[in-house]
């Protein structure tokens, strides 16, 4: 990636073989690099099935968390991990 690139990530649903809404009730991305032991949530668009954000300014690699609750008790969760390098 090169800084300050949008980074768009889709969450494909097919919503005909499900009985209830496929909509998270939250999406939160989360931001890491080799320094850090907590991340930092970062600003983040999400409309529907597509969530976007963009790369940082720093060159290297960073590891980043997108953690999805899909209920207001927030006992429903997904995490996906991945790591971006900018360039």
């Amino acid at each position: 990636m090169n800084k300050e690139e949008e980074l768009e990530i889709y969450m494909y649903v097919e919503r005909d073989k499900l009985l209830v809404s496929a909509q998270p009730y939250k999406v939160e991305v989360i931001q890491f690099s080799l320094r850090d032991e907590e991340g930092k949530i970062v600003d983040s668009k999400t409309d529907r099935d597509l969530i976007k954000f963009s790369a940082p300014d720093e060159k290297g690699a960073h590891f980043y968390l997108i953690h999805v609750i899909w209920d207001e008790d927030e006992t429903k969760r997904a995490y996906y991990a991945f790591r971006a390098v900018v360039s």
